[in-house]
């Protein structure tokens, strides 16, 4: 009886152990499984109508030939994300055809590319076990969340991208000992591409700077925030250009 439980017992801690180490690709292989379950079964459930209407116009016409200025399928005035969603239809609809389905598989990448950001950065500043906790959040989220991170709409998914993105790179140039400069300016630029592509971002902006000025203040005042400035409007050339083009739009949502 002792031998058998001892058996058991070993056999239970290979499989954990097996689990474990491959936990990352089975994160992977579950969300693609769910995410695309959800596409291929209850499409017309996670649907925004007639806004991923225009963003699929925009990949339906880059394909075909563009019947108005590019600039002008941005969809908001305040944000570019339509515009991404739009262009990074097109290799979906050469492939599968125009079809929302398709046009669906950019945000399910944008969720994607979420969920390894994620796991990797809390992995990195702070620990395995806390990475596949929180992964497994993003996973297995409330249905509102899922319907969200699945819309071709380009704010949704596009901000939780760009914030994870955005932190990975402060923590980098904030408790990193290599490539703090590097790190300090994909921060900026980074941080300046999100605010065009949803304004939003700009929370997860205004939260590293204060803290950085809280844990730093004499880094904070010194030249490397002029770098963090440069690199900013580096990264918000394509949101100047636009409200150059359109007699500053951006300034009637506000």
């Amino acid at each position: 009886m002792n031998v058998t439980g001892r058996g058991q017992s070993s056999l239970f801690r290979e499989v954990i152990s097996f689990l474990e180490k491959r936990a990352f690709w089975l994160l992977i292989l579950s969300f693609l499984v769910l995410r695309l379950g959800t596409l291929l079964t209850s499409v017309e459930y996670v649907a925004w109508n007639f806004e991923e209407h225009y963003r699929g116009t925009l990949a339906k016409e880059l394909i075909e030939g563009l019947k108005l200025p590019f600039w002008d399928y941005q969809t908001d005035h305040y944000e570019g994300g339509s515009l991404w969603m739009g262009v990074l239809a097109v290799p979906f609809f050469l492939l599968l055809g125009p079809n929302l389905f398709a046009l669906k598989l950019v945000p399910l990448f944008f969720s994607l590319a979420t969920l390894i950001l994620t796991f990797f950065f809390f992995k990195r500043f702070f620990d395995r076990k806390t990475a596949l906790l929180v992964s497994a959040i993003l996973l297995l989220p409330p249905p509102v969340f899922t319907a969200l991170t699945l819309s071709a709409i380009g704010s949704h998914p596009g901000s939780i991208l760009f914030t994870s993105v955005m932190l990975f790179c402060f923590y980098q140039f904030t408790y990193g000992s290599k490539n703090k400069l590097l790190s300090l300016i994909l921060f900026g630029f980074v941080a300046g591409l999100g605010f065009w592509f949803t304004p939003m971002t700009f929370v997860t902006v205004l939260a590293c700077l204060v803290s950085w000025f809280l844990l730093d203040r004499r880094s904070f005042l010194s030249k490397q925030i002029l770098v963090f400035l440069g690199s900013f409007i580096v990264g918000l050339l394509p949101f100047i250009l636009y409200n150059v083009t359109h007699r500053f739009r951006f300034l009637w949502f506000l």
